[in-house]
């Protein structure tokens, strides 16, 4: 009971840094005119600001540029306008967040390809917890964002400041079809997060038994 108690917290401490992806653009004080164009995914809007001088890369209070505003809400039009006008695909908010992570927020795979093509690195971390693209798409459940991530040479074994990994997290959000996507990838079916807790303590105390035979049949112990 105990074990499992903790791999339910461990997923809600998780759920709580995913959602900081919410919480920052609803906490936003300033939106810049570029802003308020994307949020309403207007692309006449945006060209017509960027024809009158607004720059593309403006940042808000909070450091956030309209590329990753329109990239969580994946709009992938407005993404792509602002793309090809400039926009800094690398650029970070004060948390470290990149456009790409919150693309992988969006759970849109047509933006999250969109910026990788555009050469967003697909292993950049935020700065609190040190948190990749992978691992959140990992754990939110969107497979077609996980591949693409894969494709687009995510590290598989990439670990954040807690010591999890996207295996990890794909065990803990309970999602089948990503544990098998990232053993397939390579990722190791052995990892421990401290204390030698393993991939397979979380699936087996959480009670998980179709993640509990893939993890088996791929050498976990």
């Amino acid at each position: 009971m105990r074990t499992r108690k903790l791999c339910k917290n461990l997923a809600l401490w998780y759920i709580v840094i995913l959602l900081t992806l919410i919480i920052l653009l609803s906490s936003c004080t300033t939106y810049t005119p570029m802003m308020k164009a994307v949020k309403k995914d207007n692309v006449i809007e945006v060209v017509n600001l960027l024809n009158s001088g607004e720059h593309v890369d403006e940042k808000n209070n909070r450091g956030m540029t309209a590329l990753m505003v329109t990239a969580r809400q994946g709009n992938i039009r407005t993404v792509q306008a602002l793309l090809d006008a400039g926009a800094n695909v690398h650029a970070r908010d004060d948390d470290g967040f990149t456009a790409l992570m919150f693309a992988v927020a969006s759970g849109n795979p047509l933006t999250v390809q969109a910026l990788l093509d555009a050469g967003a690195d697909v292993n950049a971390k935020e700065y609190k917890h040190g948190i990749p693209a992978l691992t959140m798409a990992a754990y939110s459940g969107n497979p077609f964002v996980v591949q693409i991530l894969l494709n687009s040479g995510a590290d598989v074994n990439a670990r954040d400041k807690e010591g999890f990994t996207a295996l990890m997290l794909a065990v803990l959000g309970e999602n089948p079809n990503i544990v098998q996507a990232l053993l397939d990838a390579g990722a190791d079916v052995n990892a421990e997060r401290g204390g030698g807790i393993t991939v397979l303590f979380f699936a087996e105390r959480a009670g998980h038994d179709e993640i509990v035979r893939l993890l088996k049949e791929a050498g976990a112990r």
